[in-house]
């Protein structure tokens, strides 16, 4: 079976010679991880093959004629993340699900969406991902506003239409303070002292 699967320099994840998320820039990472894919094609051609459905080839990833792709698989993943998050805590507290699926349902979205869309856009999902990917130098510094900007609209998409659906129960999952809050002595001393 490993006979049949197709192994040249051109296919699979390094087509120009670094991972998805390399800066093409970095030429002695790049020079490493050829000589890596090459050994690991060669001992391992099916892996190599797997790995080459799963995260794509490094020209599609770097064309800019794709961005429009790889945005709208983060507007999407972020929403679809937010809409699962946020959604399970509003059903959680209207008792229609309990409170692990609610947890559970995250991580599982998480996964999905990384597993699905993670070979075109990197499935960032959040602007701190992005930033700490740009630091880390994986990720080219011209792409964050655009993820960022992406990742806030979906965000704001999924929390508008949980409002539209649900209305706002319980805030909509917010975190505010439970009852009693302003009950607290330090509180009535620190508004005591403002007054003064």
């Amino acid at each position: 079976m490993a006979d049949k699967v197709p192994v040249s320099g051109t296919d699979g994840p390094g087509g120009r010679g670094t991972a998805p998320g390399t800066d093409a820039g970095s030429g002695a990472t790049a020079q490493q991880m050829d000589r890596d894919r090459a050994a690991l094609g060669a001992a391992f051609p099916r892996t190599h093959h797997l790995m080459t459905l799963e995260f794509g080839d490094r020209r599609d990833f770097d064309d800019p004629r794709q961005e429009w792709r790889r945005l709208f698989s983060e507007l999407l993943g972020t929403f679809a993340l937010v809409l699962v998050a946020a959604g399970g805590g509003v059903l959680h507290a209207k008792g229609q699900i309990s409170l692990a699926a609610a947890v559970v349902a995250p991580g599982l979205m998480v996964m999905a969406i990384i597993l699905f869309m993670g070979a075109v856009s990197g499935a960032h999902l959040n602007p701190g991902v992005s930033l700490a990917f740009a630091l880390r130098g994986d990720f080219p510094w011209r792409r964050v506003p655009g993820y960022i900007v992406i990742q806030l609209a979906g965000a704001t998409l999924a929390a508008l239409f949980l409002r539209w659906v649900f209305g706002n129960v319980e805030h909509l999952g917010a975190t505010l303070p439970g009852p009693g809050y302003q009950d607290w002595p330090a509180c009535g001393r620190l508004r005591s002292a403002a007054r003064r």
